[in-house]
């Protein structure tokens, strides 16, 4: 039966070749018979978050506050996408309420095995005193490495 088969793996298009299309195709009349989408041997992705956090821990209304973090690649494959998924919440009766959540990807072109790549984002405090969480989570070609947070204050 199989001789009467041509087998094609192709690459998935997830930038890093862990996914895999296999087609199986009938020789003879050259159609595809079934079409499989299956992980393969993934590469090494390993990183780790060696600095993080704010240029400050309190700042007034109308401050320019600055984000940063820093990722080391410790593992064997280069790491092409970065994500930060980041959220804030501000204090309010003693509980802390999610005001903003974003997911950004972060510009890199790679972070080759070693490296340490570190990315800032710098905004303007809003005009809303009070204490606020930083929730931060970051993924290195969709593998989760690290998620910290920080209470900062603002005041007028």
């Amino acid at each position: 039966m199989l001789s009467e088969q041509i087998v094609l793996a192709l690459p998935g298009a997830d930038g890093i070749d862990r996914y895999y299309n296999l087609i199986i195709i009938n020789k003879t009349m050259m159609t595809p018979i079934h079409v499989f989408f299956i992980a393969g041997a993934s590469q090494d992705i390993k990183a780790e978050i060696v600095d993080w956090g704010t240029d400050k821990d309190s700042y007034r209304v109308g401050d320019r506050a600055t984000v940063r973090v820093a990722i080391k690649n410790t593992g064997n494959a280069d790491i092409t996408k970065v994500e930060v998924h980041a959220g804030i919440e501000k204090e309010f009766l003693g509980n802390f309420v999610k005001v903003v959540s974003d997911r950004i990807t972060v510009p890199i072109n790679r972070i080759r095995p070693g490296e340490v790549e570190q990315y800032r984002q710098t905004a303007t405090i809003p005009n809303f005193p009070g204490k606020y969480r930083i929730d931060v989570k970051v993924l290195a070609n969709g593998h989760e490495i690290g998620r910290h947070q920080k209470i900062i204050e603002v005041i007028r």
